[in-house]
């Protein structure tokens, strides 16, 4: 499952996650967990009751729901950051279609 493709596609990318698993469900309550997972209303919640990964930030004042653009990362990540990422999760991110810049 792929950030971009949930973003632009998400009932047919969550059914396809649950129909992996053995779990056939109904559109609506797809809409319905897509509606609670909605990135404005998560980064709202956040703002409210904090950040849950504050531990895991490189920088502690920073949010875990950001922005949710699809490519953000890229502003990110430091050179160093970007060649231990690739060097870890270069062959997950090929298989998912991805390609090192």
């Amino acid at each position: 499952m792929r950030y971009e493709d949930l973003k632009e596609r998400p009932i047919d990318v969550l059914s396809g996650v649950m129909d992996f698993f053995g779990r056939r469900t109904e559109v609506e309550i797809l809409r319905k967990a897509i509606e609670q997972a909605d990135f404005s209303r998560l980064q709202k919640l956040e703002k409210k009751k904090g950040v849950v990964y504050k531990d895991k930030l490189k920088d502690k004042e920073s949010l875990f729901f950001r922005k949710g653009l699809v490519g953000d990362w890229r502003n990110l990540f430091s050179d160093s950051d970007l060649e231990a990422f690739w060097e870890v999760s270069g062959r997950a991110m090929a298989l998912a279609g991805y390609e090192k810049e």
